[in-house]
Formats: structure tokens, C-alpha cells, sequence
């Protein structure tokens, strides 16, 4: 944190707060992101394609993952919402 930043939080009343580096703070988040790239290295391996497709089968996989119903949305699909 620069001197020139910690005066305009300090002159403009704001309070400072750090989180730690390196960590993930938004746990379903990165849950969420984690199993996708579990299910689009599973796709990869499955098919047996180049790792060229890497972009076609995440796009694919997010596509899936918007059409099936979740409990967070009551049994409805994200596409629903």
C-alpha cells in the first residue's frame, strides 16, 4: 500500500482491511470453478481430444452445468431464473 493511498483512506474516513494473499476468499466460487475444470478435463480425457479443445469443452460444460436444476434454485435450472 502506497503512502499517496493510505492518506486518501485515512483523509476520506475509509477503513482499511487486508485479506490474506494467495488465499481464495469466496469458497463456492472456487468450488464451483474447481469442478469445472474436473468435468472439462474429464470430457478431454474421455473423448480423446487435443488440448486445443480445452475452450470448446469448458463453453460445453457450462452450457450442461446451466441446464440442470440445482436445490439452491429449488429444483429450477440457472437458465430458468
Amino acid at each position: 500500500m502506497s503512502k499517496a493511498l493510505m492518506k486518501f483512506l485515512v483523509d476520506h474516513d475509509i477503513a482499511k482491511e487486508t485479506s490474506t494473499p494467495y488465499r481464495p476468499q469466496n469458497g463456492v466460487a472456487e468450488c464451483a470453478n474447481r469442478t469445472i475444470v474436473e468435468m472439462v478435463r474429464s470430457i478431454i480425457h474421455a473423448q480423446k481430444l487435443d488440448k486445443s479443445f480445452w475452450m470448446e469443452a469448458v463453453v460445453n460444460e457450462i452450457y450442461m452445468r446451466n441446464r440442470c436444476p440445482t436445490r439452491a434454485l429449488e429444483r429450477m435450472t440457472p437458465e430458468k431464473t
